[in-house]
Protein backbone atom coordinates (compact mmCIF):
# COMPACT_ATOMS: atom_id res chain seq x y z
CA UNK A 1 0.00 0.00 0.00
CA UNK A 2 3.02 2.26 0.66
CA UNK A 3 3.04 2.29 -3.30
CA UNK A 4 -0.57 3.67 -3.90
CA UNK A 5 0.01 5.76 -1.38
CA UNK A 6 2.73 7.19 -3.31
CA UNK A 7 1.17 7.33 -6.25
CA UNK A 8 -1.86 9.79 -4.97
CA UNK A 9 -0.14 11.93 -3.14
CA UNK A 10 2.33 12.58 -6.79
CA UNK A 11 -1.06 12.71 -9.25
CA UNK A 12 -2.78 14.98 -6.18
CA UNK A 13 0.24 17.30 -6.74
CA UNK A 14 0.24 16.68 -10.60
CA UNK A 15 -3.68 17.26 -11.23
CA UNK A 16 -3.96 20.77 -11.08
CA UNK A 17 -1.32 21.07 -14.21
CA UNK A 18 -3.55 18.23 -15.43
CA UNK A 19 -6.20 19.89 -15.29
CA UNK A 20 -7.75 17.55 -12.81
CA UNK A 21 -10.37 18.51 -9.79
CA UNK A 22 -8.67 19.21 -6.76
CA UNK A 23 -10.74 19.33 -3.63
CA UNK A 24 -10.09 19.19 0.21
CA UNK A 25 -10.66 19.87 3.54
CA UNK A 26 -9.29 19.88 6.98
CA UNK A 27 -11.13 19.61 10.39
CA UNK A 28 -8.81 20.06 13.55
CA UNK A 29 -10.09 20.00 17.23
CA UNK A 30 -9.21 20.80 19.97
CA UNK A 31 -10.57 20.08 24.18
CA UNK A 32 -8.57 21.45 27.33
CA UNK A 33 -10.65 19.87 30.21
CA UNK A 34 -10.54 21.19 33.58
CA UNK A 35 -12.09 18.63 35.55
CA UNK A 36 -10.38 15.65 37.36
CA UNK A 37 -6.85 17.73 36.33
CA UNK A 38 -5.88 19.32 33.02
CA UNK A 39 -6.30 17.26 29.89
CA UNK A 40 -5.23 18.12 26.48
CA UNK A 41 -6.91 16.49 23.28
CA UNK A 42 -6.89 17.18 19.45
CA UNK A 43 -7.50 15.82 16.64
CA UNK A 44 -6.75 16.78 12.59
CA UNK A 45 -8.09 15.37 9.54
CA UNK A 46 -6.97 16.39 6.65
CA UNK A 47 -9.08 14.91 3.37
CA UNK A 48 -7.23 15.54 -0.38
CA UNK A 49 -8.97 14.00 -3.19
CA UNK A 50 -8.03 14.65 -7.07
CA UNK A 51 -10.12 13.74 -10.07
CA UNK A 52 -10.35 13.86 -13.53
CA UNK A 53 -10.44 11.68 -17.24
CA UNK A 54 -7.99 9.77 -19.02
CA UNK A 55 -8.32 8.65 -22.71
CA UNK A 56 -10.54 5.70 -23.70
CA UNK A 57 -13.59 7.25 -21.32
CA UNK A 58 -11.88 6.57 -17.94
CA UNK A 59 -12.48 8.75 -14.93
CA UNK A 60 -10.18 8.43 -11.50
CA UNK A 61 -10.90 9.42 -8.15
CA UNK A 62 -7.85 9.47 -6.25
CA UNK A 63 -7.90 10.30 -2.39
CA UNK A 64 -6.22 10.12 1.16
CA UNK A 65 -6.79 11.26 4.51
CA UNK A 66 -3.90 12.45 7.08
CA UNK A 67 -5.28 11.98 11.00
CA UNK A 68 -3.44 13.24 13.94
CA UNK A 69 -6.17 11.97 16.51
CA UNK A 70 -4.99 11.78 19.96
CA UNK A 71 -8.67 11.70 21.92
CA UNK A 72 -7.57 9.76 24.42
CA UNK A 73 -10.23 10.80 27.08
CA UNK A 74 -12.92 10.22 24.31
CA UNK A 75 -11.91 7.71 21.57
CA UNK A 76 -9.58 4.50 22.04
CA UNK A 77 -7.89 5.50 18.41
CA UNK A 78 -4.56 7.10 18.60
CA UNK A 79 -2.99 7.77 15.45
CA UNK A 80 -1.01 10.05 13.44
CA UNK A 81 -0.79 8.89 9.58
CA UNK A 82 -2.53 7.88 6.88
CA UNK A 83 -5.51 6.77 7.72
CA UNK A 84 -7.27 6.08 4.68
CA UNK A 85 -6.30 6.02 0.94
CA UNK A 86 -7.89 4.76 -2.21
CA UNK A 87 -7.90 4.93 -5.91
CA UNK A 88 -11.06 4.67 -8.12
CA UNK A 89 -11.01 4.34 -12.05
CA UNK A 90 -14.54 4.22 -13.56
CA UNK A 91 -15.76 3.66 -17.67
CA UNK A 92 -19.51 4.28 -18.33
CA UNK A 93 -21.38 1.60 -15.78
CA UNK A 94 -18.13 -0.10 -14.26
CA UNK A 95 -16.25 0.87 -11.31
CA UNK A 96 -13.63 -0.16 -9.70
CA UNK A 97 -11.89 1.09 -6.19
CA UNK A 98 -8.83 -0.34 -4.33
CA UNK A 99 -7.78 0.57 -0.32
CA UNK A 100 -10.58 1.69 2.38
CA UNK A 101 -14.30 2.74 1.28
CA UNK A 102 -17.58 2.43 2.93
CA UNK A 103 -19.92 -0.34 1.91
CA UNK A 104 -23.51 -1.57 2.66
CA UNK A 105 -25.28 -4.80 1.55
CA UNK A 106 -29.23 -4.25 1.84
CA UNK A 107 -30.55 -2.33 4.72
CA UNK A 108 -27.23 -3.67 6.47
CA UNK A 109 -28.66 -6.63 7.58
CA UNK A 110 -25.75 -8.41 6.17
CA UNK A 111 -22.82 -5.85 5.79
CA UNK A 112 -23.09 -1.98 7.24
CA UNK A 113 -19.58 -0.31 7.17
CA UNK A 114 -20.61 3.74 7.07
CA UNK A 115 -19.51 6.46 8.38
CA UNK A 116 -21.77 7.81 11.51
CA UNK A 117 -20.02 11.33 12.45
CA UNK A 118 -22.60 12.02 15.10
CA UNK A 119 -21.45 8.68 17.05
CA UNK A 120 -17.98 9.05 16.34
CA UNK A 121 -17.63 5.48 14.51
CA UNK A 122 -16.44 5.25 11.12
CA UNK A 123 -16.40 1.46 10.03
CA UNK A 124 -14.73 0.83 6.71
CA UNK A 125 -13.44 -1.98 4.66
CA UNK A 126 -10.03 -2.46 3.36
CA UNK A 127 -9.84 -4.20 -0.13
CA UNK A 128 -11.24 -4.02 -2.82
CA UNK A 129 -15.28 -2.23 -4.42
CA UNK A 130 -16.35 -3.44 -7.75
CA UNK A 131 -19.43 -1.52 -8.94
CA UNK A 132 -21.60 -2.31 -11.97
CA UNK A 133 -24.74 -1.42 -13.93
CA UNK A 134 -26.29 -2.42 -16.78
CA UNK A 135 -28.75 -0.60 -18.87
CA UNK A 136 -30.37 0.34 -15.79
CA UNK A 137 -32.29 -3.31 -15.99
CA UNK A 138 -29.28 -5.10 -13.51
CA UNK A 139 -27.09 -3.50 -10.81
CA UNK A 140 -23.95 -5.48 -9.30
CA UNK A 141 -21.26 -5.37 -6.38
CA UNK A 142 -18.21 -7.27 -5.56
CA UNK A 143 -16.22 -6.34 -2.57
CA UNK A 144 -13.51 -8.04 -0.42
CA UNK A 145 -11.26 -6.51 2.30
CA UNK A 146 -10.63 -6.29 6.25
CA UNK A 147 -13.02 -4.62 8.33
CA UNK A 148 -11.76 -1.58 10.24
CA UNK A 149 -13.34 0.82 12.82
CA UNK A 150 -12.10 4.97 13.59
CA UNK A 151 -9.36 4.07 11.33
CA UNK A 152 -8.13 0.75 12.89
CA UNK A 153 -8.31 -3.22 12.33
CA UNK A 154 -12.12 -4.44 13.67
CA UNK A 155 -10.84 -7.68 13.71
CA UNK A 156 -6.89 -8.66 11.80
CA UNK A 157 -8.53 -12.69 11.97
CA UNK A 158 -10.98 -12.26 8.81
CA UNK A 159 -11.27 -11.13 5.87
CA UNK A 160 -14.73 -10.23 3.88
CA UNK A 161 -16.32 -11.18 0.77
CA UNK A 162 -19.44 -11.09 -0.88
CA UNK A 163 -21.83 -8.60 -2.72
CA UNK A 164 -25.26 -8.29 -3.96
CA UNK A 165 -27.27 -7.91 -7.15
CA UNK A 166 -30.41 -5.96 -8.19
CA UNK A 167 -33.00 -6.88 -11.29
CA UNK A 168 -35.28 -4.12 -12.27
CA UNK A 169 -37.58 -5.92 -15.00
CA UNK A 170 -40.17 -3.08 -14.27
CA UNK A 171 -39.62 0.16 -13.15
CA UNK A 172 -41.99 -0.46 -10.17
CA UNK A 173 -40.48 -3.57 -9.11
CA UNK A 174 -36.88 -4.88 -8.06
CA UNK A 175 -35.47 -7.92 -6.79
CA UNK A 176 -32.44 -8.85 -5.22
CA UNK A 177 -29.88 -10.88 -2.72
CA UNK A 178 -26.89 -10.48 -1.39
CA UNK A 179 -24.16 -12.59 0.21
CA UNK A 180 -21.16 -11.64 2.60
CA UNK A 181 -18.31 -14.35 3.67
CA UNK A 182 -15.78 -14.46 6.43
CA UNK A 183 -12.77 -16.16 5.82
CA UNK A 184 -9.95 -17.42 8.62
CA UNK A 185 -7.22 -15.09 8.27
CA UNK A 186 -4.71 -13.75 10.51
CA UNK A 187 -1.74 -16.71 10.19
CA UNK A 188 -0.69 -18.68 7.71
CA UNK A 189 0.53 -21.74 9.41
CA UNK A 190 -3.10 -22.02 10.51
CA UNK A 191 -4.84 -25.03 8.80
CA UNK A 192 -8.38 -23.15 8.38
CA UNK A 193 -6.72 -20.15 7.16
CA UNK A 194 -9.03 -19.06 4.30
CA UNK A 195 -11.59 -21.33 4.58
CA UNK A 196 -15.27 -19.86 5.58
CA UNK A 197 -16.06 -19.10 9.34
CA UNK A 198 -19.56 -17.38 8.49
CA UNK A 199 -22.00 -17.14 6.03
CA UNK A 200 -24.63 -14.21 5.54
CA UNK A 201 -26.93 -14.66 2.56
CA UNK A 202 -30.29 -13.40 1.76
CA UNK A 203 -32.78 -11.66 -0.96
CA UNK A 204 -34.49 -8.66 -1.37
CA UNK A 205 -37.52 -7.03 -2.23
CA UNK A 206 -39.00 -3.29 -3.36
CA UNK A 207 -42.45 -2.26 -4.99
CA UNK A 208 -43.49 0.91 -5.73
CA UNK A 209 -47.22 1.84 -6.19
CA UNK A 210 -48.27 5.05 -6.79
CA UNK A 211 -47.57 6.73 -3.62
CA UNK A 212 -47.11 3.75 -1.71
CA UNK A 213 -43.48 1.77 -1.73
CA UNK A 214 -42.58 -1.57 -0.25
CA UNK A 215 -39.80 -2.97 1.01
CA UNK A 216 -38.65 -6.51 2.42
CA UNK A 217 -35.31 -8.26 2.99
CA UNK A 218 -34.62 -11.36 5.15
CA UNK A 219 -31.15 -12.53 5.97
CA UNK A 220 -29.73 -15.64 7.18
CA UNK A 221 -26.53 -16.04 9.47
CA UNK A 222 -24.57 -19.25 10.02
CA UNK A 223 -21.22 -20.09 11.80
CA UNK A 224 -18.79 -22.35 11.69
CA UNK A 225 -15.74 -22.07 13.52
CA UNK A 226 -14.21 -19.68 16.56
CA UNK A 227 -10.67 -18.60 17.52
CA UNK A 228 -9.32 -19.70 20.21
CA UNK A 229 -5.97 -17.81 21.44
CA UNK A 230 -4.03 -20.84 22.03
CA UNK A 231 -5.71 -23.40 18.93
CA UNK A 232 -6.35 -21.18 16.30
CA UNK A 233 -9.27 -21.55 14.37
CA UNK A 234 -11.96 -24.28 16.22
CA UNK A 235 -14.72 -25.66 14.42
CA UNK A 236 -18.18 -25.27 15.94
CA UNK A 237 -21.60 -26.43 15.60
CA UNK A 238 -23.80 -24.14 13.32
CA UNK A 239 -25.73 -21.76 15.88
CA UNK A 240 -27.94 -20.43 12.90
CA UNK A 241 -29.22 -16.76 12.86
CA UNK A 242 -32.22 -15.14 10.74
CA UNK A 243 -33.43 -11.56 10.40
CA UNK A 244 -36.18 -9.93 8.99
CA UNK A 245 -37.23 -6.70 8.13
CA UNK A 246 -39.99 -5.00 6.30
CA UNK A 247 -41.07 -0.81 6.06
CA UNK A 248 -44.16 0.52 3.99
CA UNK A 249 -44.33 4.26 2.90
CA UNK A 250 -46.85 6.28 1.79
CA UNK A 251 -46.74 10.26 0.57
CA UNK A 252 -48.74 12.50 -0.46
CA UNK A 253 -49.56 16.19 -0.62
CA UNK A 254 -49.25 17.28 2.96
CA UNK A 255 -49.20 13.87 4.71
CA UNK A 256 -45.98 11.18 4.88
CA UNK A 257 -46.18 7.83 6.39
CA UNK A 258 -43.43 5.28 7.51
CA UNK A 259 -43.91 2.13 9.24
CA UNK A 260 -41.44 -0.40 9.64
CA UNK A 261 -41.08 -4.26 11.52
CA UNK A 262 -38.07 -6.18 12.31
CA UNK A 263 -37.21 -9.39 14.05
CA UNK A 264 -33.49 -10.19 14.61
CA UNK A 265 -32.45 -13.51 16.00
CA UNK A 266 -28.43 -14.35 16.28
CA UNK A 267 -27.85 -11.48 13.66
CA UNK A 268 -25.12 -9.88 15.37
CA UNK A 269 -21.82 -9.52 13.77
CA UNK A 270 -18.75 -7.24 13.77
CA UNK A 271 -19.88 -5.74 10.29
CA UNK A 272 -23.41 -4.99 10.39
CA UNK A 273 -25.92 -3.56 11.76
CA UNK A 274 -29.68 -3.86 10.58
CA UNK A 275 -32.38 -1.31 11.12
CA UNK A 276 -33.04 0.02 14.31
CA UNK A 277 -36.80 0.81 13.82
CA UNK A 278 -37.15 3.48 15.91
CA UNK A 279 -35.92 7.20 16.18
CA UNK A 280 -33.03 7.16 17.85
CA UNK A 281 -31.25 4.70 15.79
CA UNK A 282 -31.05 2.24 18.95
CA UNK A 283 -30.54 -1.53 18.67
CA UNK A 284 -31.46 -3.43 22.03
CA UNK A 285 -29.69 -5.85 21.38
CA UNK A 286 -27.18 -5.79 18.55
CA UNK A 287 -29.85 -7.66 16.58
CA UNK A 288 -28.97 -10.62 18.35
CA UNK A 289 -32.11 -11.11 19.65
CA UNK A 290 -34.97 -8.33 19.06
CA UNK A 291 -37.89 -7.77 18.07
CA UNK A 292 -40.43 -4.48 17.05
CA UNK A 293 -41.72 -1.74 15.08
CA UNK A 294 -41.59 1.81 14.55
CA UNK A 295 -44.20 4.14 13.14
CA UNK A 296 -43.56 7.98 11.88
CA UNK A 297 -46.03 9.91 10.33
CA UNK A 298 -45.81 13.91 9.24
CA UNK A 299 -49.10 16.07 8.44
CA UNK A 300 -49.21 19.32 7.18
CA UNK A 301 -53.18 19.99 7.60
CA UNK A 302 -52.43 23.93 7.52
CA UNK A 303 -50.35 26.74 5.85
CA UNK A 304 -47.38 27.18 8.17
CA UNK A 305 -48.71 24.23 10.62
CA UNK A 306 -46.43 20.85 10.51
CA UNK A 307 -47.07 17.66 12.92
CA UNK A 308 -45.05 15.27 13.89
CA UNK A 309 -45.36 11.99 15.57
CA UNK A 310 -43.42 8.40 16.38
CA UNK A 311 -43.83 5.71 18.06
CA UNK A 312 -41.20 2.59 18.47
CA UNK A 313 -41.90 -0.57 20.34
CA UNK A 314 -39.40 -3.32 20.68
CA UNK A 315 -38.34 -6.40 22.71
CA UNK A 316 -36.70 -9.67 23.19
CA UNK A 317 -37.50 -12.82 23.14
CA UNK A 318 -37.38 -13.78 26.83
CA UNK A 319 -39.27 -9.97 27.72
CA UNK A 320 -36.50 -9.16 29.23
CA UNK A 321 -35.41 -6.64 27.71
CA UNK A 322 -37.90 -3.68 26.63
CA UNK A 323 -38.39 -0.66 24.45
CA UNK A 324 -40.88 2.27 24.23
CA UNK A 325 -40.87 5.45 22.56
CA UNK A 326 -43.65 7.91 21.83
CA UNK A 327 -42.68 10.91 20.51
CA UNK A 328 -44.96 14.49 19.08
CA UNK A 329 -43.86 17.81 18.10
CA UNK A 330 -45.25 20.85 16.37
CA UNK A 331 -43.81 23.36 14.11
CA UNK A 332 -46.04 26.45 13.67
CA UNK A 333 -44.79 29.57 11.58
CA UNK A 334 -47.16 31.86 13.38
CA UNK A 335 -45.99 34.94 11.25
CA UNK A 336 -43.67 35.91 8.81
CA UNK A 337 -40.83 36.11 10.76
CA UNK A 338 -41.85 33.64 13.70
CA UNK A 339 -41.91 30.22 14.46
CA UNK A 340 -43.27 28.35 16.85
CA UNK A 341 -42.46 24.73 18.28
CA UNK A 342 -43.54 22.34 21.16
CA UNK A 343 -42.66 18.60 21.62
CA UNK A 344 -43.92 16.03 24.42
CA UNK A 345 -42.05 12.70 25.01
CA UNK A 346 -42.29 9.76 26.70
CA UNK A 347 -40.03 6.93 27.14
CA UNK A 348 -39.48 3.18 28.86
CA UNK A 349 -36.11 1.36 28.72
CA UNK A 350 -36.21 -2.12 30.53
CA UNK A 351 -32.61 -3.68 30.95
CA UNK A 352 -30.67 -1.59 28.12
CA UNK A 353 -28.05 -0.62 30.45
CA UNK A 354 -26.41 -3.33 32.36
CA UNK A 355 -26.75 -1.40 35.60
CA UNK A 356 -29.85 0.11 35.13
CA UNK A 357 -32.81 -2.37 35.16
CA UNK A 358 -35.69 0.38 34.26
CA UNK A 359 -35.20 4.14 33.02
CA UNK A 360 -38.96 5.89 32.75
CA UNK A 361 -39.40 9.40 31.91
CA UNK A 362 -42.12 11.76 30.27
CA UNK A 363 -40.97 15.28 29.38
CA UNK A 364 -41.99 18.22 27.17
CA UNK A 365 -40.30 21.42 25.27
CA UNK A 366 -41.79 25.06 24.34
CA UNK A 367 -39.57 27.01 21.81
CA UNK A 368 -39.60 30.33 19.94
CA UNK A 369 -37.91 31.97 17.04
CA UNK A 370 -38.04 35.35 15.74
CA UNK A 371 -36.03 36.33 12.42
CA UNK A 372 -35.90 39.74 13.10
CA UNK A 373 -33.95 40.52 9.63
CA UNK A 374 -32.22 38.32 6.66
CA UNK A 375 -29.57 36.20 8.17
CA UNK A 376 -30.73 37.53 11.92
CA UNK A 377 -32.28 35.71 14.70
CA UNK A 378 -33.08 35.52 18.37
CA UNK A 379 -34.83 32.32 19.84
CA UNK A 380 -35.29 30.31 23.10
CA UNK A 381 -36.84 26.92 24.13
CA UNK A 382 -37.31 25.41 27.61
CA UNK A 383 -38.48 21.94 28.85
CA UNK A 384 -38.82 19.41 31.60
CA UNK A 385 -38.53 15.47 32.14
CA UNK A 386 -40.19 13.64 35.06
CA UNK A 387 -38.22 10.21 35.13
CA UNK A 388 -38.46 7.21 37.72
CA UNK A 389 -35.62 4.74 37.14
CA UNK A 390 -34.62 1.86 39.00
CA UNK A 391 -30.97 1.14 39.31
CA UNK A 392 -29.13 -1.75 41.00
CA UNK A 393 -28.73 -0.02 44.14
CA UNK A 394 -32.45 1.15 44.34
CA UNK A 395 -35.15 3.23 42.74
CA UNK A 396 -34.88 7.00 41.99
CA UNK A 397 -37.13 9.30 40.84
CA UNK A 398 -35.91 12.89 39.94
CA UNK A 399 -36.99 16.25 37.98
CA UNK A 400 -34.99 17.92 35.44
CA UNK A 401 -34.96 21.31 33.57
CA UNK A 402 -33.45 22.20 30.34
CA UNK A 403 -33.41 25.60 28.75
CA UNK A 404 -31.54 27.50 25.68
CA UNK A 405 -31.41 30.37 24.45
CA UNK A 406 -29.37 31.45 20.73
CA UNK A 407 -28.86 34.51 18.69
CA UNK A 408 -27.49 35.12 15.73
CA UNK A 409 -26.73 38.60 15.69
CA UNK A 410 -24.87 38.26 12.31
CA UNK A 411 -25.11 35.52 9.39
CA UNK A 412 -21.68 34.62 9.76
CA UNK A 413 -21.88 34.32 13.85
CA UNK A 414 -23.85 33.22 16.47
CA UNK A 415 -24.75 32.43 19.93
CA UNK A 416 -26.35 29.46 22.46
CA UNK A 417 -26.58 29.22 26.20
CA UNK A 418 -27.77 25.99 27.05
CA UNK A 419 -28.28 24.90 31.01
CA UNK A 420 -29.56 21.20 32.46
CA UNK A 421 -30.50 20.79 36.63
CA UNK A 422 -31.54 18.34 38.25
CA UNK A 423 -33.46 18.31 41.55
CA UNK A 424 -31.18 15.22 42.51
CA UNK A 425 -27.54 14.57 42.37
CA UNK A 426 -27.86 11.51 39.66
CA UNK A 427 -24.68 8.59 40.42
CA UNK A 428 -25.54 7.69 36.54
CA UNK A 429 -23.65 11.07 35.41
CA UNK A 430 -20.63 11.02 38.20
CA UNK A 431 -23.20 12.52 40.98
CA UNK A 432 -23.97 15.82 39.49
CA UNK A 433 -26.53 17.93 39.16
CA UNK A 434 -25.85 20.71 36.97
CA UNK A 435 -24.77 21.05 33.59
CA UNK A 436 -23.99 24.30 31.46
CA UNK A 437 -22.24 25.52 27.97
CA UNK A 438 -21.82 28.15 26.10
CA UNK A 439 -21.31 28.08 22.55
CA UNK A 440 -20.28 30.54 19.85
CA UNK A 441 -20.22 29.77 15.90
CA UNK A 442 -18.44 32.05 13.36
CA UNK A 443 -18.47 31.52 9.96
CA UNK A 444 -15.92 33.81 8.46
CA UNK A 445 -16.02 32.54 4.48
CA UNK A 446 -18.05 30.13 2.91
CA UNK A 447 -15.59 27.33 3.06
CA UNK A 448 -14.94 27.89 6.67
CA UNK A 449 -16.48 27.03 10.25
CA UNK A 450 -15.28 27.63 13.40
CA UNK A 451 -17.29 26.48 16.60
CA UNK A 452 -15.58 27.14 20.31
CA UNK A 453 -17.84 26.28 23.56
CA UNK A 454 -16.78 26.23 27.07
CA UNK A 455 -18.78 24.55 29.96
CA UNK A 456 -19.94 20.93 31.12
CA UNK A 457 -21.57 18.50 29.18
CA UNK A 458 -23.68 15.79 30.75
CA UNK A 459 -22.84 12.75 28.34
CA UNK A 460 -24.37 9.68 28.40
CA UNK A 461 -25.26 6.57 25.53
CA UNK A 462 -25.58 8.08 21.76
CA UNK A 463 -26.79 6.25 19.11
CA UNK A 464 -27.50 6.64 15.21
CA UNK A 465 -28.48 4.07 12.71
CA UNK A 466 -27.81 0.97 14.79
CA UNK A 467 -24.44 1.93 16.29
CA UNK A 468 -24.21 3.42 19.70
CA UNK A 469 -21.39 4.68 21.75
CA UNK A 470 -21.12 6.12 25.76
CA UNK A 471 -19.61 9.56 25.75
CA UNK A 472 -18.31 10.75 29.00
CA UNK A 473 -19.20 13.67 30.48
CA UNK A 474 -16.50 16.57 30.07
CA UNK A 475 -16.03 20.09 31.33
CA UNK A 476 -13.69 22.60 30.05
CA UNK A 477 -13.17 24.35 26.58
CA UNK A 478 -13.86 23.10 23.33
CA UNK A 479 -12.56 24.63 19.62
CA UNK A 480 -13.42 23.11 15.72
CA UNK A 481 -12.29 24.70 12.89
CA UNK A 482 -12.78 23.10 9.64
CA UNK A 483 -12.50 24.30 6.31
CA UNK A 484 -12.86 23.11 2.49
CA UNK A 485 -11.60 24.03 -0.91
Amino acid sequence: MRALIACILAACAAAPAAGWDVSGSNRASLWAATEHGTGLAYLDRFDLRAAGDLPGGLSVDLGLRYLADQEQWDDPTIMHGIAKRYAAVRRKEVSARIGTYHAALGRGLLLNCVDEPRVKVDRDLDGLLVDAAWGGLLEGRLLTGQARQNSRPLDTTRTFSGGQVRLTPVPFLAVGAGYLRANAGGRLSDPSFGQPVEETFGPNLALSLGPVDLYGEYARRHRYGYLDPSLGWVGMDDPKGDGLYGSASLALAGLGLVAEGKRYRRLASAVNAPPACNRDGRLIGDGDDEYGFGIDGTSAPLDGLELHGNYSWARDSAGLRRWEDNFAELRWDAARTVVLTAEARARTEQWLQPDIPLKKYKGATLGATWRYRPGRSAGATFGADIFDNAYLDGPLAYRELHGEIVWAPLPWAGLSLSADRADKRLSEYDDQRDWGRAAVRIQPADNQTLNLSFGKSKGGLVCSNGFCRYEPSFKGFKADWEWRF
